[in-house]
C-alpha cells in the first residue's frame, strides 16, 4: 500500500480513497494523531465514499463544504482565572507488577468537577448572563430558549461583543462612529460633543490625549494620530 513520506497511508483528502481500487482509508493511520472527533468525521466520510463507490455515484461530487470548519475565536484571557490541572491518580508500582488492573485510575467526582470547570467555553455561550449584564440600553433579557435582544433598545454598541467571555457574540466593528453614544454614558468628558448626526465628535482644542474614549469605544470608531 503506498506511503506517504511520513509512513501514514496515501488517502484523497475529500473521499478517503486510496490508491488501491476498492480500498479506503481514514483516522490516525491517514493523518497522524488527531483528536476522536476527527476520527468519527473520517469514518463517516469513508462510508459514505463507500456507499456511493458500491452505488456508481461520483465520489467527489459536491462534497467541497463536507464537514465542520475550524474557527479562531479571540478570548480574553486576563480575565480567566487559572487552575491547575486535576493530576490523575495512578495505581502504585508494586500492585502494576503482578496484576492487569487499569494503571490510570478515575478521580474522585469532586474532581472531576474541578476539570471541567477549568472550560473556557471557547466561542459557544454557557449563559453566564454577562451580556445582559453588561447592555448599557437593557436590551438583553433572558427566557427558558436563551437570550432574547430587543433591537428597538439595541444601539450596536458591541458592548455585549467585548464583554463575553467567550466570544460567543459576533457582530463586526464598523470602525467609525455609529452614534451609539455609550463612550458619553461611560464618562464625562467635556472634549467630547454629539454632533446633530447623533455621531461624537472630540474637540481637538480642550482634549489632553487620556486615551479614554480609545478604550471604551467598542465600535473602534476613535483612533489616536501622531498629532
Amino acid at each position: 500500500m503506498p506511503l506517504t513520506a511520513r509512513y501514514t497511508i496515501q488517502a484523497d483528502p475529500l473521499t478517503l480513497a486510496t490508491p488501491t481500487e476498492g480500498l479506503f482509508a481514514g483516522g490516525d493511520a491517514v493523518t497522524g494523531p488527531k483528536n476522536f472527533i476527527e476520527a468519527l468525521a473520517a469514518g463517516r466520510k469513508a462510508a459514505l465514499s463507500i456507499h456511493r463507490y458500491l452505488s456508481g455515484v461520483d465520489m467527489r461530487l459536491n462534497r467541497e463544504d463536507e464537514g465542520g470548519r475550524a474557527k479562531r475565536v479571540s478570548l480574553p484571557l486576563d480575565r480567566v482565572e487559572s487552575k491547575p490541572r486535576v493530576n490523575e491518580p495512578v495505581l502504585d508500582l508494586e500492585e502494576r507488577r503482578n496484576s492487569f488492573k487499569e494503571v490510570t485510575l478515575m478521580p474522585c467526582k469532586e474532581e472531576i468537577l474541578q476539570e471541567a470547570s477549568r472550560c473556557l467555553h471557547c466561542g459557544a455561550c454557557h449563559q453566564c448572563d454577562t451580556c445582559m449584564l453588561q447592555c448599557p440600553e437593557g436590551a438583553i433579557t433572558k427566557t427558558e430558549a436563551g437570550y432574547v435582544i430587543q433591537y428597538e433598545k439595541c444601539t450596536g454598541c458591541r458592548v455585549c461583543v467585548q464583554e463575553c467571555p467567550t466570544s460567543a457574540i459576533e457582530m463586526p466593528a464598523v470602525g467609525a462612529c455609529i452614534g451609539c453614544g455609550f463612550c458619553l454614558k461611560r464618562f464625562e468628558c467635556p472634549s467630547m460633543i454629539r454632533g446633530e448626526d447623533g455621531r461624537v465628535k472630540i474637540d481637538r482644542s480642550t482634549c489632553v490625549d487620556c486615551g479614554l474614549c480609545l478604550q471604551v469605544c467598542c465600535q473602534e470608531g476613535i483612533f489616536q494620530t501622531g498629532e
